[in-house]
């Protein structure tokens, strides 16, 4: 109650001489005279509910119109909703929208990126080891006599310090990676800021037909062991154990190596398997924005090798540490989600 109201009633009462209770303000502190709006009564009062009108509705994380109850893609603004797989993912958010979730990449020797594979022929940095004879008819004395019994990317231990790893990405052709693609555009990343390196993997005991097969012209080896990072403008931002890489040797003419094909692809990693190891804020978003594309599948991320032709090839030699072997150059290949 006004001042003013309460003064002319006070007045009104003294004339008529009748009696007057007077309402305070501290008596009517809890009701103020302006109410918050809850329009739609859905607990959230109107300056806080992004739908007013709507009791089923008042969130849009995303900004595109459409309520976080009913968007089906919260991360990614997508006002159509579209969702032709009909799996209730939107079409901006679902890897599955996509023929191919891919990052395609090649690897550039004057670049120092690549793989390298090598023998050790004495203790050093590594063990002493040399792997198996190449099988027959593809044997070659002192030119192709002996399977390589490690492989690093080239960044290995000081084997090239200022390799940046095993690949770089290409620009403008990533594929899917709908959370990783919105991020790197939020934050101004390129598909070229990727790289991937990884660790010692070995052939292990080298057993034939555990470790190695022949069928027909084609030579199968199964390198395993250590760990892989993927790095965002030269920070790692995800890493894990390397899984299992199966290389296959195609001896396409016998006696004649430099026609060889070799072609690799690892066994899948699911999103559960790869560690999150950015510090940086941006970084931790966009290592996370990764993840969240991988685990849509139920299979994983995998490095896929489509072809190591032998132009890429040239020789390695560490006489220190007695190391002799090749540089390999993948010229095309991808790290890719495998839909299930």
């Amino acid at each position: 109650m006004s001042k003013k109201t309460t003064l002319a009633l006070l007045i009104s009462a003294i004339l008529c001489g009748c009696s007057l209770e007077v309402e305070t303000d501290e008596e009517n502190n809890n009701e103020p005279d302006n109410q918050v709006q809850d329009s739609d009564n859905d607990g959230f009062n109107d300056n806080d509910d992004r739908f007013p009108h709507d009791p089923n509705e008042w969130a849009d994380a995303d900004l595109d119109g459409v309520g976080d109850n009913t968007d089906n893609c919260l991360e990614i603004p997508n006002p159509n909703q579209f969702d032709e797989n009909q799996n209730s993912v939107g079409d901006a958010c679902d890897i599955f929208a996509f023929d191919q979730s891919a990052i395609p990449f090649t690897s550039d020797e004057d670049n120092l990126e690549g793989i390298v594979a090598w023998n050790v022929g004495a203790p050093a940095i590594e063990d002493e080891n040399t792997g198996h004879r190449i099988p027959d008819p593809y044997y070659l004395e002192n030119i192709n006599e002996y399977a390589y019994y490690y492989l690093a990317s080239r960044d290995y231990a000081q084997i090239n310090p200022n390799s940046p790893g095993v690949i770089a990405a290409t620009d403008g052709a990533m594929t899917g990676f709908p959370h990783f693609a919105n991020a790197m555009q939020t934050y101004g990343y390129s598909e070229s800021d990727i790289r991937l390196r990884f660790g010692l993997m070995t052939l292990g005991d080298d057993v034939e037909g555990v470790d190695w097969q022949l069928n027909g012209d084609t030579e199968t080896r199964y390198y395993t062991g250590g760990t892989f990072s993927i790095e965002l403008d030269e920070i790692a931002i995800l890493s894990g154990d390397m899984p299992q890489l199966t290389l296959d040797i195609k001896y396409n003419v016998a006696q004649n190596p430099l026609d060889d094909e070799i072609s690799g692809i690892t066994e899948p990693v699911d999103a559960q398997s790869i560690n999150v190891v950015a510090d940086d804020n941006v970084m931790q978003i966009m290592a996370e924005a990764f993840l969240a594309d991988v685990a849509q599948s139920d299979v994983g991320l995998r490095l896929v090798f489509d072809s190591i032709q032998p132009a890429g090839q040239s020789e390695y030699e560490d006489v220190n540490n007695a190391r002799g072997g090749a540089y390999f150059e993948p010229q095309n290949g991808r790290l890719e989600i495998v839909q299930d």
